[in-house]
């Protein structure tokens, strides 16, 4: 069966992944979001059940990390997972789809599970911080702008603050 033809699997994130979710983020974003090895496998280690994979034959062609957080204080940038305390949102930290798989609702789809997700945690709100001019994108989905309780200074200028009741 011809690659593109084979079934694309939709699975949670396992630490065999980490190599190619790595490249993954190395295509997608710029260099000052870059986040390191170490910050990965903590994230995925501390949250395992909320990061999430696309793949066709072994090959990665999308990611979902997300996290537990609270309305209003976004974990800033490289964080590895730290405790955030009572949770009331889910958080999506990081989505890259890579070119090739682009225009086929990877995204999507990746982002619907999310919700669901978050949903039946009990949580009322997902939350993301955009960078590389993506707020429009994200308001397709029902994100509004919002303030945070605290600096977005780790994702540097430009970054945008973004919510949406779960």
């Amino acid at each position: 069966m011809p690659e593109n033809l084979s079934p694309l699997q939709f699975r949670p994130m396992q630490a065999s992944d980490l190599e190619q979710v790595l490249q993954l983020q190395y295509q997608a974003y710029h260099s000052d979001f870059h986040e390191g090895p170490d910050t990965f496998a903590g994230k995925l280690a501390r949250y395992p059940d909320s990061a999430w994979v696309a793949v066709r034959q072994h090959h990665l062609l999308a990611y979902l990390f997300a996290q537990p957080a609270c309305c209003g204080l976004p974990p800033p940038l490289n964080d590895p997972g730290l405790e955030v305390g009572t949770a009331d949102a889910l958080h999506l930290h990081d989505m890259a789809v890579a070119p090739e798989a682009q225009g086929q609702g990877l995204a999507r789809r990746l982002l619907d599970g999310a919700l669901a997700w978050g949903s039946r945690q009990g949580w009322r709100w997902v939350t993301l911080v955009a960078v590389q001019d993506s707020a429009p994108y994200w308001r397709r989905f029902g994100f509004n702008d919002a303030a945070p309780e605290k600096s977005l200074e780790s994702y540097g200028p430009g970054a945008v603050y973004l919510t949406r009741p779960l």
